[in-house]
């Protein structure tokens, strides 16, 4: 073998140098997002309440700008925000008891203003503008509003359910990333995203649960067949939320749906996963009479 054979096997090449520094910069941010979020948690309701309102508008914005709603009324943009800020506030107040419980079906009411913003300022009605601003509404105001009846009832606030869901989102992701690179053969959805295996959805999957056997070390509140369950309902909810937003991204020719967070995108990229995987959450913890709403 040749030196110069010799020096391309042991010197890092292009591509492996610049993934290497991609993983090291996803790495650093996911875990001053994590810090982040997780501290405001435990610090209290009202850093929750503050942290995750933040996270709602800009979500919103994000999506605002992934599908071009931002050139279709420099006004109009603004009540997707206006609208799912408010939504989040109502679940928040109604989980604090600042908001009696019986305001809760005024939350309804602003999907069918969202529904109508087609209607009017326009030439000729436009469906298509309706339907994108609900979509909106339901894909980040709604899941970020049953965040906060997960982690408060009647002023009490449980932590432990909502990092659960965050560690399992993430432990899906960080499984679903490895062995997908490493293995992933079968292509999910190819057409919705090329990425995405079944190796590593089932990886994922795995990371979850191996998540769930750890956590319920430290909390007891599930038994470990409930938390290995709530587990596997975060990590099919996370992966259900990957697909939906790398469709929503190609639907509009958009790679990230921003540029905040180095190496993740915006925060859509980031949170994508945990948008439906708090849906699916819900459901379950509901199910199982932890929330009675």
């Amino acid at each position: 073998m040749e030196l110069v054979d010799f020096m391309c096997l042991v010197t890092p090449n292009t591509t492996t140098t610049k993934l290497m520094n991609e993983l090291f910069q996803r790495a650093l941010t996911a875990l001053a997002i994590g810090t982040i979020i997780i501290a405001s948690i435990l610090y209290s309701k009202l850093a929750y309440g503050i942290v995750f309102l933040a996270i709602t508008i800009i979500s919103s914005l994000e999506y605002i700008n992934i599908t071009k709603l931002n050139e279709v009324s420099a006004t109009k943009k603004w009540i997707l925000v206006l609208v799912n800020s408010f939504v989040f506030l109502l679940g928040y107040g109604i989980a604090m008891d600042i908001v009696p419980g019986k305001y809760r079906i005024i939350g309804i009411i602003p999907m069918f203003l969202l529904f109508s913003t087609g209607l009017f300022g326009r030439s000729s009605p436009d469906y298509r503008l309706s339907t994108t601003f609900l979509a909106g509404h339901v894909y980040i105001g709604l899941p970020l509003m049953l965040c906060s009846y997960i982690y408060i009832h009647n002023s009490d606030f449980w932590p432990s359910y909502i990092i659960a869901i965050l560690v399992f989102v993430w432990a899906n992701d960080v499984g679903a990333y490895i062995i997908g690179r490493a293995m992933g053969r079968h292509k999910m959805i190819p057409k919705v995203s090329p990425g995405k295996t079944w190796e590593g959805f089932f990886g994922g999957l795995g990371m979850a649960l191996i998540a769930a056997a750890v956590y319920n070390q430290f909390s007891k509140n599930l038994s470990l067949v409930e938390w290995f369950a709530l587990g596997a309902v975060v990590s099919v909810g996370s992966s259900f939320g990957d697909l939906i937003a790398s469709s929503l991204k190609r639907t509009f020719g958009v790679k990230n749906s921003g540029s905040i967070l180095p190496g993740h995108g915006g925060f859509i990229d980031r949170f994508d996963g945990f948008f439906i995987a708090i849906v699916f959450a819900f459901a379950y913890l509901s199910l199982l009479g932890v929330i009675n709403y």
